[in-house]
């Protein structure tokens, strides 16, 4: 694998909002009175939502805890397609170094692929693993560009899992992956290749040092229940580097997007905290993200 040494960066911010703009609707000036009213009403949902989270949600039915996030996602990944999930017409707005806008939240998923694929072509990883990989639409748009390289996805879930498994039997990428993917595929069959188990990241069942490569996107923010025993888990499993998209602290310190957090007890780690689990950060950067739940890239080493 390359030297973090060689790697200052792995997008440039030209190259985030290439990822995002052919969905974007508008864009807003950060003193748009329509902008202004926006922000107000958002932070009134929220904060209404963080005091009812005081209020209730020490009761078990209104916490975020995995057997909930379990049962949300069996139903999830078992009612939604791959072509609905990529061809949804859901807005929301999104918040990136001071510019607001408009967007189909697919755009989102556009700029995780930037960052990901970046990576894995900089990196240079052999084996790379993926926690919380849901219907397999980071794993497999990656495996059919990198075909060089052995992925395996580690879902929760049965219908994650049984989700990826049908798109991985068919003897060519589906065209909705093909031309979801940021770069172009190498290969249409590279996706049938790639390795899917059911279980928790709090027990990973992999032995010690078993990828080159791990990484997260949006997963752990779902973990804070176990948010420890998984960052001990991910490090125990990785030999080199470890790649997280989540909304560390460091994007939600306060206002709306910690409001937010705290309403859906929401993955709250500082990026500081990694190296406790001798996860040492070499790349932390803001990414486009959701006003609502700031969320930003880490890359850390194995020490």
């Amino acid at each position: 694998m390359a030297a973090t040494e060689e790697i200052e960066f792995l997008t440039t911010d030209a190259e985030l909002l290439a990822a995002f703009d052919p969905y974007v609707v508008r864009k807003f000036h950060v003193k748009d009175s329509e902008w202004q009213d926006i922000l107000k009403k958002t932070a009134q949902a929220q904060a209404a939502a963080r005091r009812r989270r005081h209020l209730v949600g020490w009761l078990r039915p209104f916490r975020r805890t995995q057997r909930s996030v379990r049962v949300s996602y069996l139903q999830q990944w078992a009612d939604i397609g791959m072509e609905r999930q990529l061809d949804g017409k859901l807005k929301a707005h999104y918040l990136f170094r001071d510019q607001p806008f408009e967007a189909f939240t697919q755009g989102e998923k556009r700029i995780h692929h930037r960052l990901l694929f970046r990576a894995v072509e900089r990196l240079r990883p052999r084996s790379v693993l993926e926690v919380g990989c849901g219907n397999g639409l980071n794993i497999l748009t990656l495996a059919a560009r990198f075909p060089d390289v052995s992925f395996s996805g580690l879902e929760v879930t049965a219908s994650g899992v049984q989700a990826a498994a049908a798109i991985r039997s068919l003897p060519g990428l589906p065209r909705v992956l093909a031309e979801f993917s940021i770069d172009p595929p190498r290969t249409m069959t590279g996706h049938c290749g790639v390795r899917l188990i059911q279980g928790t990241a709090e027990a990973l069942p992999f032995p010690d040092a078993s990828f080159d490569f791990v990484f997260t996107v949006l997963a752990l923010e779902q973990m804070e229940e176990i948010r420890n025993a998984a960052l001990s888990e991910i490090r125990r499993v990785s030999r080199e580097f470890v790649l997280m998209i989540e909304p560390f602290r460091d994007w939600n310190p306060s206002g709306i997007r910690r409001d937010y957090i705290i309403a859906n007890d929401y993955f709250s780690a500082k990026v500081s905290d990694l190296t406790e689990f001798r996860l040492q950060p070499v790349i932390t950067d803001e990414i486009p993200a959701k006003l609502a739940r700031g969320a930003g890239l880490v890359l850390a080493k194995v020490v």
